[in-house]
């Protein structure tokens, strides 16, 4: 198995066989270039992640797995803090030990996966069943506020940045003035498939009528990094 960074900051990991586990001592060899490392691709003939293979990246925003991995090492994404959702491209669940979280240390909430998949979770984190994007960075190298429900019916914001302001479902003049998006939130029309609401990563504001008339919500959990909430 080998590697190499190509100039758009992609950590592309290829070969045919097994990836050797990482610690403290034995770091993997692409750790020495992190700051360039914005992007991870692992392709076809890789057979599993190895322990800690991807630790401290913290640049990354975004991984594909090959359908080949069948097998997830320990703390693989640990300290990936703009890492929120992975890519799997097979229909077969990877493994892991039993009592180690492949995701432990991360920010990584949901894994998008392709139709067929036969299995309920990518190692211990749920799947996207729909997602998209609700505001912005004033950073173009970070990916912004977005949003997913998984398939444990949880809707999650998650991301760097201020939400959109939306429309009332129920929507008045003054309150079409005020929306930073001419239209009601997006999940608003998936609102029988999700009862929880959880706010993570370094969301800043909740939007104005962001969840307006989601009366089938039992709980919302908002993230630290918090500083406004709209009406």
């Amino acid at each position: 198995v080998y590697f190499y960074i190509d100039p758009n900051g992609t950590l592309i990991i290829y070969g045919n066989g097994t990836m050797k586990d990482f610690n403290e001592t034995d770091k993997a060899p692409w750790k020495e270039q992190k700051e360039n490392i914005q992007h991870i691709m692992i392709k076809d003939g890789v057979e599993n992640i190895g322990d800690e293979a991807f630790k401290e990246l913290d640049k990354v925003k975004d991984v594909i797995i090959s359908e080949t991995v069948e097998d997830l090492g320990k703390d693989i994404f640990d300290g990936c803090e703009d890492l929120y959702e992975v890519e799997f491209e097979g229909t077969k669940p990877p493994t892991h030990t039993e009592g180690e979280d492949p995701f432990k240390g991360s920010e990584v909430v949901g894994a998008e996966v392709p139709e067929g998949y036969n299995g309920t979770e990518f190692g211990d984190i749920p799947l996207i069943v729909e997602k998209g994007e609700c505001g912005q960075n004033q950073d173009e190298t970070v990916n912004g506020v977005r949003w997913m429900i998984d398939n444990k019916r949880n809707l999650v914001i998650y991301g760097e940045g201020n939400m959109d302001d939306y429309q009332s479902p129920e929507t008045t003049e003054q309150q079409t003035k005020r929306a930073t998006v001419n239209e009601e939130a997006p999940w608003y029309t998936h609102k029988t498939r999700f009862d929880n609401i959880k706010v993570v990563g370094k969301v800043y504001s909740i939007g104005t009528f962001a969840f307006s008339h989601l009366d089938q919500v039992a709980t919302i959990t908002i993230t630290e990094y918090m500083k406004a909430i709209g009406d």
